[in-house]
């Protein structure tokens, strides 16, 4: 009878170092309209839940840091007009804000290093977008289908431009391109572009591997070169008390009025066929969102050495109670 007992006794330690073994799952938190998990002291946004215009994301939820917006956290938010980002925002998930119709505006700080793939499909909306140069990739189909977009700027920093980036966005004019830039892949811009501005020089431009299947107007369309975009500056809160007697000189933000004369219009044809050749000859027609990369899960570690130690522990007691 003692033996039984050892033996039942030993299979439920067993089993109740399962769970530990397999590892706790993060832990979802509510605060007001955003539900986030926390983990290695970060929270992460893995869904919104208002019905607001107007979103300003905390710089912290349960204390912790908010770093990243998870997969599909806003999509299909159909009031959303203009969201603000928090200074400490590392990451945006794949299709974060997919089908946000009604988005106007976005601001995205210097802090972001990663947007995923369609995290802004068809924000029809939007007229103009800025990304920082913190952002190397311009990912995969992140701004497809963005019918309003009239104006891109892209910062020193951004280094590639991947496939169906700004696919469809039919409404594309002007395209303003860092000297960084190095790689075009394959319908990338297919909007009728009318002029683009470069920060380098032609026989800089030249060098960018090009894929030139699906970015026929790209390549079509005026290049402006040596051209240095300028960041907008932050508005003053409150109005001057006294008006100036003269007026102040107006410095041009924009794009030149006067066309420069014209220079070749096309990549080099050497350098467009070091392009990668494993890339598809059909227009793609899904987006693959990209997950939000996780931090390491030290719980599943933490579960296994108490597994292992609770059935030491059990098999000690079986082995003690088979000597008496």
């Amino acid at each position: 009878m003692k033996r039984f007992a050892m033996i039942a006794l030993s299979l439920v330690i067993l089993m109740a170092s399962l769970p530990l073994a397999m590892g706790v799952a993060a832990e979802e938190h509510t605060d007001g309209d955003f539900v986030y998990s926390v983990a290695d002291g970060e929270a992460t946004i893995i869904q919104y839940t208002g019905k607001q215009k107007t979103v300003k994301i905390p710089d912290k939820l349960g204390g912790c840091p908010v770093v990243a917006i998870g997969k599909s956290a806003f999509s299909d938010a159909a009031n959303l007009t203009e969201v603000t980002f928090p200074k400490t925002l590392e990451t945006i998930g794949g299709n974060a804000f997919a089908r946000c119709k009604k988005l106007k505006k976005v601001d995205f700080p210097d802090s972001i290093s990663e947007i995923g793939g369609g995290a802004f499909s068809w924000c029809t909306s939007l007229t103009s977008v800025e990304i920082p140069g913190s952002v190397s990739l311009i990912s995969q189909g992140l701004f497809d289908s963005c019918w309003g977009i009239k104006k891109v700027t892209l910062y020193e920093g951004v280094t590639e431009i991947d496939v169906s980036a700004f696919y469809a966005c039919n409404a594309l004019e002007v395209l303003v391109l860092p000297k960084s830039l190095k790689r075009i892949h394959m319908y990338a811009v297919s909007a009728k572009l009318k002029t683009v501005y470069y920060a380098g020089s032609k026989a800089q431009m030249e060098k960018i591997q090009f894929t030139a299947e699906g970015n026929e107007n790209l390549e079509k369309a005026e290049w402006v070169f040596n051209y240095q975009p300028t960041k907008p500056t932050t508005k003053p809160t409150t109005k001057p008390t006294t008006k100036p007697t003269t007026k102040p000189t107006t410095e041009s933000t924009t794009e030149p009025t006067t066309k420069p004369t014209t220079e070749s219009t096309t990549a080099s044809t050497t350098e467009s066929t070091t392009a990668s050749t494993t890339e598809s000859t059909t227009v793609p027609t899904a987006v693959t969102a990209e997950p939000v990369p996780k931090k390491p899960d030290v719980w599943p570690i933490v579960g296994g050495v108490a597994a292992v130690l609770l059935i030491a522990a059990g098999v000690a007691a079986f082995l003690l109670g088979r000597k008496k």
